[in-house]
């Protein structure tokens, strides 16, 4: 019976201490770990204002009955580029390096950040959401192969590197905006007009070239080792093979987006669903008193 009541109680609705978030004009807000996920009363965010991402968030979600929004916000959730992979070492000297060393691979952009906005919307000005994915980053070169000289007399040159592959691209975040108009001079044709979402995937990077072949070394005569000391032609080496060029990488897929009216409840619906949730709390708490009467009797 106690392990009932227990867990009829975690099937209650979160109740999330309500509070209020001001971003004043031509301020950056960053966010966090912390504030990832807001559930609001009021959201004002000013003129000009700029939201940008702490390294690592990957979503953030707020939930607010109220929002005031300004002129020009932009909330800027892109991926980040992936870093171009080094190029690899040339070889200069066919006696301690013969081929060149091949290119490392680019790295993969980042996604865009995804967002769920939940709003009662007051006033609204202009709304720019950037989530496009991050582009990958560039294949390097592969190093070029040795030339051959005297002291590798008869042997080939030296091979040049692979290029790096081409890091894939990011995919754009996924966009859903739910709200209800509560100012009398908006109508929701009104907020899809005035708010821009731009969830583009990110291109994928180009592959590094791949490096020069060495020379081979050129034909020369050698004196035999015999009493008549005739000379004898000794060809020259080929030249290596140049090395192949990366490949690039797959660009990212495009976020969804939807901007949508939402039927919020209203204020008597809310008070309605507060009283029932009270009553059912009231209930459990009386039956565990009753568990905790039974369990002492034992």
């Amino acid at each position: 019976m106690r392990s009932f009541a227990v867990m009829m109680l975690g099937l209650l609705p979160a109740m999330t201490l309500a509070a209020e978030l001001k971003i004043g004009p031509g301020q950056s807000y960053l966010v966090e770990k912390d504030n990832s996920q807001l559930v609001l009363d009021y959201l004002e965010i000013g003129d000009a204002a700029h939201i940008r991402f702490a390294e690592g968030i990957a979503a953030w979600r707020v939930q607010a009955k109220t929002a005031v929004i300004g002129d020009n916000v932009v909330i800027d959730g892109r991926g980040s580029v992936g870093e171009s992979g080094i190029s690899g070492v040339s070889a200069n000297n066919c006696k301690n390096q013969l081929n060149g060393q091949g290119g490392a691979h680019g790295a993969p952009g980042t996604d865009g950040v995804s967002m769920r906005l939940q709003l009662g919307i007051e006033s609204l000005g202009s709304l720019n959401i950037l989530a496009d994915g991050g582009n990958g980053g560039n294949g390097g070169s592969g190093g070029n192969g040795a030339d051959n000289n005297d002291d590798c007399a008869g042997e080939r040159g030296g091979d040049g590197g692979d290029g790096g592959d081409g890091g894939v691209g990011g995919s754009g975040g996924e966009i859903t905006i739910l709200y209800r108009v509560l100012g009398s001079d908006l109508e929701p044709i009104d907020v899809s007009q005035r708010v821009k979402v731009s969830a583009e995937p990110g291109k994928g990077g180009a592959g590094g070239r791949g490096g020069s072949s060495g020379e081979g070394g050129g034909g020369h005569y050698i004196t035999k080792k015999t009493l008549a000391g005739n000379r004898q032609w000794v060809s020259g080496g080929e030249a290596g093979l140049s090395g192949s060029v990366g490949l690039s990488g797959e660009p990212g897929s495009s976020g969804a987006v939807m901007i949508d009216s939402l039927m919020m409840q209203s204020p008597a619906a809310s008070q309605s669903s507060a009283k029932e949730n009270r009553s059912l709390l009231q209930r459990l708490e009386a039956l565990e008193r009753r568990v905790k009467v039974l369990e002492n009797a034992k």
